[in-house]
């Protein structure tokens, strides 16, 4: 957990004498990654949004990756997938203490519809 502590080391001899010293040690809180992106048609555009949090300190990069070959540094990031299937999305955030966590979470993208009728009669009087 992060904050402030204080490590103690005491060392006894062989002759029963001690030595003592002491450091503070800061530990940095981990960011927890996490996004939202709600599923589209090939050629939409799926917009995500930054869902990270950090309980002291600030997120100051984004690195995702739309498991596609493209990848993105911004925040909140727009991405237009030309294939239907599950994406594995990857979203690496970073503090401004260097921290960093990742998360990974599947997109689905569909197949456009395919329109198709008939029509029979193909002509004829209005009702």
């Amino acid at each position: 957990m992060g904050g402030t502590y204080t490590a103690t080391l005491i060392v006894t001899g062989n002759s029963g004498g001690t030595d003592t010293i002491q450091h503070i040690i800061t530990v940095y809180p981990k960011p927890t990654a996490n996004f939202s992106a709600i599923s589209v048609c090939i050629n939409d555009v799926t917009n995500f949004t930054d869902l990270s949090a950090i309980p002291l300190g600030s997120i100051v990069s984004w690195y995702w990756n739309f498991d596609d070959g493209n990848t993105s540094n911004l925040q909140n990031p727009s991405h237009t997938y030309i294939y239907s299937g599950m994406f594995n999305v990857m979203l690496i955030v970073t503090s401004d203490q260097g921290c960093k966590d990742t998360v990974f979470i599947g997109v689905r993208v569909h197949a456009n519809p395919i329109v198709d009728f008939t029509a029979d009669p193909r002509e004829g009087c209005e009702p």
